[in-house]
């Protein structure tokens, strides 16, 4: 019988009904994959690939969720936000966009034979036999090009474009509610999953609340909740990030009832927190 308790953001209680959301999230994925499985068209093979990497994220979101593990879980989900950018990304751009992509494995594949660093007194190489021998196709050899700048760097992104240009790229095609959702990752997720990453103070002192101007913990408890209330917007956040995905992957297989039941599961798990004036 359904109720409508509804728990403070930053309880156990809370953070359970998101954990079993996501774990209801994954079984709708795992019924959109018997659909795209069926698909043989090139594009939606390629971002079938992509999609289950979203799906593997989400296991590991399940996995470090009861540790506590909150700056992995930020490192986690901004790699299924990613992931989301990239599947949108390609599929607002179709074959052209899916070209791009391709050309940028090819030639990051190519690079990846013979790796060096050279930094002063420290030079590491690493070379696959016969890779003097390999043949450098005219495809290959204008992927190289498309890929490194004139002073003969290497091209990092293979969009050069930013996250703001692909969210305003991806939601002409999808519309509002997915630009809304995407920006809603960025705000959760994407800053500062990046200080995290990059192992600066900032990242640091914002996980354990040092930079908060107010209610900082002031102990362990207040510490512990302030780490579900990041893990609970988390998975609130994947839960949306996984019906954007669904709307993306519906393009190349009948998916409405799986994002039906994805934005289903969101909004009960979303009503079942207590709203604070």
């Amino acid at each position: 019988m359904a109720t409508n308790t509804t728990f403070e953001l930053g309880s156990k209680e809370l953070l359970k009904e998101g954990y079993v959301a996501l774990q209801g999230q994954l079984k709708v994925i795992e019924s959109a994959f018997k659909k795209l499985m069926t698909s043989d068209e090139e594009l939606a093979l390629n971002l079938y690939t992509l999609l289950f990497s979203v799906y593997d994220s989400c296991k590991t979101i399940l996995i470090l969720t009861p540790h506590y593990q909150v700056r992995d879980c930020f490192l986690t989900a901004r790699t299924i936000y990613e992931l989301t950018l990239n599947i949108g990304y390609i599929a607002a751009g179709g074959k052209e966009a899916l070209d791009k992509a391709q050309r940028h494995l090819q030639q990051k594949s190519y690079r990846d034979l013979q790796r060096e660093l050279n930094i002063e007194s420290i030079n590491i190489s690493v070379k696959t036999l016969g890779i003097k021998n390999l043949i450098i196709s005219k495809d290959l050899q204008d992927a190289l090009e498309e890929f490194t700048t004139k002073k003969g760097f290497e091209v990092r992104s293979w969009t050069g474009d930013n996250v703001f240009y692909k969210i305003e790229t991806i939601s002409k095609k999808y519309g509002q509610k997915i630009k809304d959702i995407l920006n809603i990752g960025l705000f959760n997720i994407y800053r500062h999953a990046s200080e995290i990453a990059h192992g600066t103070l900032f990242g640091l002192f914002y996980i354990i609340g040092a930079t908060e101007m107010k209610k900082r913990p002031q102990d362990t408890q207040q510490l512990l909740t302030f780490h579900r209330q990041h893990l609970t917007l988390i998975i609130l956040t994947i839960c949306l990030l996984i019906e954007a995905n669904l709307t993306f992957m519906n393009d190349f297989s009948d998916l409405k009832d799986e994002i039906s039941e994805s934005e289903k599961i969101t909004l009960c798990f979303s009503a079942k927190s207590k709203r604070t004036d």
